[in-house]
């Protein structure tokens, strides 16, 4: 219980000042600020799946289908854009495969999913066959990479997984 109100907290707030036991919402978890960032993803996305020779697709969930065939009824990537740790729902109820499904969301949620995972068996079975999670700083980073290629792209994405990060790390 108090783990996870903790991991939610550190999730999209800060304690100010620290040790106050008074949180506020990080400047970039503001509304304003993470509807910002969903549209940069979202183009960020439709660029790179372009530049990769994919037919990007889509908004809710923006779909890289392949160009040669673009009526094939599998995507060959499927990005699941996210501001919060709100997918036990989504995971659970896609309609696509697992293993070409990618939720995108803030690197600060890494915590928060991590916990969600631990306490919940199903979403972590469901999670367990192939979903991907991709940070907003490693897809930045992936799409300044000019050595991304369709045949490292698995690779690169794995560069940066979800790991729990204390408090004090995102401190410093």
């Amino acid at each position: 219980g108090l783990d996870l109100i903790r991991n939610c907290l550190e999730s999209y707030s800060e304690e100010d000042p620290a040790g106050s036991g008074i949180w506020k919402l990080r400047p970039q978890d503001a509304p304003p600020a993470r509807r910002a960032d969903l549209s940069a993803m979202r183009k960020i996305l439709t660029e790179l799946g372009g530049r990769l020779g994919f037919t990007p697709q889509g908004e809710k969930p923006l779909l890289w289908l392949e160009v040669e065939n673009p009526d094939l009824a599998q995507p060959a990537m499927v990005f699941y854009v996210l501001a919060t740790a709100t997918f036990g729902e989504l995971v659970l109820a896609s309609p696509y495969p697992a293993n070409c499904s990618i939720i995108v969301l803030p690197g600060a949620r890494a915590n928060l999913v991590i916990s969600k995972q631990r306490r919940d068996p199903r979403l972590r079975q469901a999670i367990d066959q192939g979903w991907r999670f991709l940070k907003f700083r490693h897809l930045r980073h992936l799409t300044e990479s000019p050595s991304l290629t369709r045949a490292n792209l698995d690779e690169l994405l794995a560069l940066d997984p979800l790991t729990e990060v204390s408090e004090q790390m995102r401190l410093l």
